[in-house]
């Protein structure tokens, strides 16, 4: 039989703006070697129950490869928010549990952990505070998994809604910024829709409005002033990336902006005029009729 490893995990994470740590041998890593029989139908949420003294490396390493029965998590989230891959495969994260429907299939009684992406998120679970950066990237994360799984935002379970008589998880309500889920218990445990509803919330507005632009009056400088010279202009390449053009003296950089990073371009130009500019222009492949004013 031919397994699925989800090799590209970390990869997916930066993608959506994540700090990701991959785990040594992250990649082949898997409950009994084996990998998923089809891609996984859910994101499950748990805390780990740990001191706050092992956030980080401690936590990773247990998930991973501290227990019998590691691995114990696909995905581990810590304090700060930075995601550890841990797995590609299926992971002992869930145990026994109910049958559950998601929108691509059913969860059997008990077939959890072939089936679901397991997050490990680094909390007591008996009051500690959770920071707003984890809590951001919990939702990102788990966004991130069922987007590229071909999932929906709200193929989500806690620990609690898969197996309530023996688990709490995640809890309590001590939770910063905006998000206040609701609670189900005397445990503070998460109340799964409160999870669904945040998970589309945040996925309806993951796509920024891009701020309209501040018209930029024309520049007309002296030739001969080369402190006037000294200035900053914005200038875009429509329909391509955005490129700011900086002139000071006899240098000019020329900084595009692609695939959401920047590059710098350092370009000698010998002279300090508007001659200078078109010459940057022209060296980065472009016209001056490409140019139009941001």
């Amino acid at each position: 039989m031919s397994y699925i490893l989800l090799q590209d995990m970390a990869d997916w994470l930066r993608a959506d703006g994540l700090e990701v740590i991959e785990y040594s041998g992250w990649k082949t890593r898997a409950r009994g070697s084996s990998g998923y029989t089809s891609n996984p139908l859910c994101v499950m949420w748990h805390h780990t129950a740990s001191n706050s003294s092992w956030d980080g490396q401690k936590d990773a390493d247990y998930c991973t490869v501290g227990d019998t029965n590691s691995p114990l998590a696909n995905l581990y989230i810590n304090r700060a928010g930075i995601v550890w891959v841990c797995a590609a495969g299926a992971t002992n994260t869930n145990g026994s549990g109910n049958s559950i429907q998601f929108s691509r299939g059913t969860v059997p009684v008990d077939g959890m952990n072939s089936r679901a992406v397991g997050i490990e998120c680094g909390n007591n679970g008996v009051g500690e505070r959770w920071p707003q950066s984890q809590i951001d990237a919990m939702f990102a994360t788990s966004n991130c998994i069922n987007r590229n799984l071909g999932n929906l935002p709200s193929d989500v379970s806690s620990h609690q809604f898969y197996a309530p008589s023996r688990k709490i998880d995640p809890a309590t309500g001590n939770v910063e910024g905006p998000w206040v889920p609701r609670t189900l218990n005397s445990s503070g445990t998460w109340d799964r829709n409160s999870i669904i509803e945040e998970c589309n919330n945040r996925a309806n507005n993951s796509i920024p409005i891009p701020p309209t632009p501040t018209p930029i009056p024309p520049y007309n400088p002296d030739p001969d002033d080369e402190d006037e010279m000294a200035v900053q202009l914005r200038v875009r390449f429509e329909g391509y990336k955005n490129v700011f053009l900086y002139e000071y003296n006899t240098f000019t950089h020329l900084t595009g902006r692609s695939d959401g990073k920047y590059q710098n371009v350092p370009l000698e130009v010998w002279d300090a005029h508007p001659q200078g500019m078109k010459g940057a222009i022209a060296k980065a492949g472009l016209e001056m009729e490409d140019m139009i004013p941001e």
